[in-house]
Formats: structure tokens, C-alpha cells, sequence
């Protein structure tokens, strides 16, 4: 699922930029993405409450009309699109030291 993908990623790449940007400046940052989504979560829930909607483009639809909903769609067809890259380029670079043990 997405939410597995997101997850995965950030569990590999998180002990990383923590050690990149320190401790006192990684946990703001980390505290701040946070409540971030927290807040943008919070948001979606109502606007889906509110219009009885119950995906991101049906929200999108009744918030802006049918452009807005198709704008939805491309951009959660973008972030699946650029999260598979990620995942290749974080594969890619796990499997060198792999393939220089076997050749």
C-alpha cells in the first residue's frame, strides 16, 4: 500500500538525516514535519467530513470542481510515480555492495 511504501522509505532513510543534521536540528525538523501533517491530516478530515466525500479526488471535486479533481489524480499518480524511483535509486544503492561481493 502507500502508506507501506512512506513508511518503509522513512524508516530507511531517517537514521541518515538524523546523523547528517545533528541531534538538536533533526528532532526540530522531525517535530515540525510532525505537527505539519498532523495539521494537513486534521484539514482533510473535516473537508472530507463536511462534504461527505471519501477520497482525495471526490474532496478535490466538491472543493474546486472537475479540474480540481483531476488535478488530485495526477498529482497521487505523481507521488506513487516519484516514490518508485526513490525506491529503485534506494535499491540500486543497497545492491552494489552486493554485487562487488559476488564479482
Amino acid at each position: 500500500s502507500l502508506v507501506a511504501t512512506m513508511v518503509g522509505g522513512g524508516v530507511l532513510s531517517l537514521p541518515f538525516a538524523m546523523s547528517q543534521c545533528g541531534l538538536v536540528l533533526g528532532t526540530a525538523c522531525l517535530l515540525l514535519s510532525a505537527v505539519g501533517s498532523a495539521w494537513t491530516l486534521s484539514m482533510l478530515v473535516d473537508c472530507a467530513r463536511a462534504t461527505g466525500r471519501d477520497s482525495f479526488e471526490l474532496v478535490g471535486h466538491a472543493a474546486y470542481g472537475e479540474m480540481s479533481r483531476k488535478a488530485t489524480i495526477a498529482l497521487v499518480f505523481l507521488i506513487c510515480w516519484l516514490t518508485k524511483i526513490a525506491y529503485f535509486v534506494l535499491l540500486t544503492d543497497l545492491m552494489v555492495p552486493v554485487a562487488e561481493l559476488i564479482v
